[in-house]
C-alpha cells in the first residue's frame, strides 16, 4: 500500500511542476483587455477602440514595430476586419493576428496584433487607419476612425546591423526544449498512472 501512495505522491510532483512551467512559459502572453471608453459624440452602436504600442521612440527606418490595437464590439454589429486601412508613413508588414473573446451578453473583445513598417527617413512618423462596421439590420458600413500614433525615430546608432536584403532568419529560441520537456513530462505521468493502476490492482484483495 506505501508504494501506491509513494506513486500517487510522485504523480501529483511531476503534474504541478508541469502545470506550473506551463503557466510560468504562457502567463505572459496573456490577454490584459484595456479600459474602453466611448468617444463623445460617436454612435453609441460604434465599436470602442483602444491602440497600445511598447514605446512611441527609439525606432529606426525599416524596424517592424509591434501594435496591438483592442476592440469592444457591441451586440448587435460586427467589425469588418478586412477594411483596415493604414494612412501616413507606415504599412502593415506581415500578417496580423487576431484573438477574439465573446461575452454573455454579445459583446465581442477582438485583440489585433500587427506589426507597422516605415521606410521614410524622417524624426517622426504618423500613422492614422479606419476600418468599418455595420449595425444588424442595416445595409450601409460605417466607418470608424482608429486613434492615431506618432512615433519617433532614434537620432543614435545603437549597434545593430545595417537592414540586409534576403530571407528573415528565424530564431527558435527554447520552444523547441520546453516542448520537448512537456511531451516527456505527459509520458512520465502515463507511465507512472499505468504504474498506479497495477499497483492498486495487486493490493486487491481477491480472496473470498
Amino acid at each position: 500500500m506505501k508504494k501506491f501512495f509513494k506513486s500517487c505522491a510522485l504523480a501529483a510532483l511531476i503534474i504541478a511542476l508541469s502545470m506550473g512551467a506551463m503557466a510560468w512559459l504562457f502567463w505572459p502572453q496573456r490577454t490584459v483587455w484595456p479600459e474602453f471608453a466611448a468617444q463623445p459624440g460617436s454612435d453609441p452602436q460604434a465599436p470602442q477602440v483602444v491602440a497600445q504600442v511598447e514605446r512611441d521612440f527609439g525606432w529606426r527606418t525599416g524596424d517592424r514595430i509591434p501594435v496591438t490595437l483592442y476592440f469592444k464590439q457591441k451586440p448587435g454589429t460586427a467589425i469588418d476586419i478586412n477594411t483596415l486601412a493604414i494612412q501616413g508613413d507606415f504599412e502593415i508588414a506581415g500578417p496580423p493576428s487576431i484573438f477574439v473573446r465573446e461575452l454573455k451578453d454579445g459583446t465581442k473583445l477582438i485583440k489585433l496584433k500587427l506589426d507597422l513598417q516605415a521606410m521614410a527617413l524622417k524624426k517622426a512618423w504618423k500613422v492614422n487607419a479606419t476600418m468599418t462596421y455595420r449595425a444588424q439590420g442595416q445595409a450601409d458600413d460605417k466607418l470608424i476612425t482608429l486613434p492615431g500614433l506618432e512615433l519617433y525615430s532614434s537620432a543614435t546608432w545603437d549597434g545593430r546591423p545595417e537592414i540586409k536584403d534576403g530571407p528573415i532568419e528565424y530564431v527558435q529560441d527554447y520552444h523547441l526544449l520546453v516542448n520537448l520537456a512537456i511531451i516527456l513530462a505527459g509520458l512520465a505521468v502515463v507511465g507512472l498512472c499505468i504504474r498506479v493502476i497495477r499497483v492498486a490492482n495487486r493490493d486487491v484483495d481477491v480472496t473470498e
